[in-house]
């Protein structure tokens, strides 16, 4: 059972959620000061329109070799929550979410690893546009459910479906049905097994997303056949 935790103005969520030891516990921000995305980018979140929200969980059956998975199961249940309003959504690698070529929501996810290489807690923070109409960060491709739909959301009863989607994709990574989380995020994976248009260190070129490897390391093959796998950070998407 997940305890939803609601707070009025936060400088971060996962700032709270860091400071807390109960597992399952979610805290949710109607407006975050300080909110983190990726590559320490700020997210930008109108307040009263968007949910902000930071969960800890206590995975420690999962090694530190396979955290990935935590970042696939909330992608996916982002994409479930998103499906249930009639959004076809995609997880552009490594964990942001887009429809189309925009995005829709933003994952944050900071683990604590034991000496032994087990998880001992993972910090899940989202940012998941839901109301927003306008947007006046510099954030090149942000869009909303509202933007999309043109109708307003209830935020809490995508809240509610997001915590209940979660829960049933950690009972399979509980059960290690890998399998079956693998296929259901390449299926759902931006850009897969199509050319497009990347940035690396070293050019520009076309190439097609043909795995992402247990770790989160994405293949790439370029249009000689070849094969460059590249860590976070490390390309680029050209949209």
């Amino acid at each position: 059972m997940i305890n939803i935790i609601y707070n009025k103005n936060v400088s971060s969520t996962n700032d709270l959620a860091l400071d807390c030891e109960e597992p399952w516990s979610l805290f949710v921000a109607e407006e975050q000061t300080k909110g983190r995305g990726q590559q320490g980018n700020s997210w930008e979140s109108e307040p009263l329109k968007n949910l902000t929200f930071s969960l800890i969980i206590k995975p420690d059956f999962i090694s530190a070799s396979e955290q990935f998975y935590i970042s696939k199961i909330v992608s996916l249940a982002i994409i479930e929550t998103l499906k249930d309003v009639d959004i076809d959504a995609k997880i552009k690698w490594p964990n942001d979410i887009y429809v189309g070529d925009k995005k829709i929501a933003g994952i944050l996810i900071e683990n604590s690893i034991t000496s032994s290489g087990a998880i001992l807690k993972s910090v899940i923070g989202v940012g998941l546009n839901i109301n927003q109409q306008i947007f006046t960060s510099n954030a090149p491709n942000p869009t909303s459910v509202y933007m999309i739909k043109g109708e307003e959301q209830n935020r809490n009863e995508m809240l509610n479906n997001f915590a209940m989607q979660l829960l049933k994709l950690y009972e399979l990574l509980s059960l290690e049905e890998l399998a079956r989380i693998d296929g259901d995020y390449i299926q759902h994976l931006y850009r897969f097994n199509k050319p497009y248009t990347y940035k690396d260190n070293e050019s520009t070129f076309t190439g097609t997303i043909v795995a992402v490897e247990p770790a989160g390391v994405l293949v790439v093959e370029r249009q000689d056949s070849s094969q460059s796998k590249y860590l976070f950070k490390e390309i680029e998407f050209v949209i």
